[in-house]
């Protein structure tokens, strides 16, 4: 489990990220095992698109590993829509999540060896 609720400690995280993420990671927090989830079509083709969009507009220049990236912002998008389906909830959370990518801490908490990352997918 990576180290994120610290970093909203930050005073650097601001108020809407911590008011966005800290339920769902207080959440996460009290998992066993990750959930099983099914995402309705919208939400599927709405999560696919932040992705997307994610990947042209905002982290390649700060995380340029391409399927790094794209794992993180869905695993992101999973995690918030299993936190709360609905669509306002869980789009202001992969909202949070995708401005906290951007952080160098954030992305050292869930990457701490970017090698590592691309050598699990040079692998397969």
């Amino acid at each position: 489990r990576a180290p994120l609720a610290p970093l909203l400690a930050r005073p650097d995280a601001g108020p809407d990220l911590r008011g966005a993420l800290a339920p769902v990671l207080a959440a996460a927090a009290r998992l066993e095992a990750p959930p099983g989830l099914a995402l309705s079509p919208a939400a599927d083709a709405w999560a696919l698109d932040v992705a997307r969009r994610v990947l042209l507009l905002r982290l390649v220049p700060h995380f340029p590993f391409l399927p790094g990236t794209v794992v993180l912002t869905l695993g992101g998008a999973l995690l918030c829509a299993w936190w709360d389906p609905t669509p306002l909830p869980a789009a202001r959370a992969l909202a949070a999540w995708t401005r906290a990518l951007r952080a160098t801490p954030w992305r050292e908490a869930l990457v701490p060896d970017p090698g590592a990352m691309r050598a699990l997918f040079e692998a397969a």
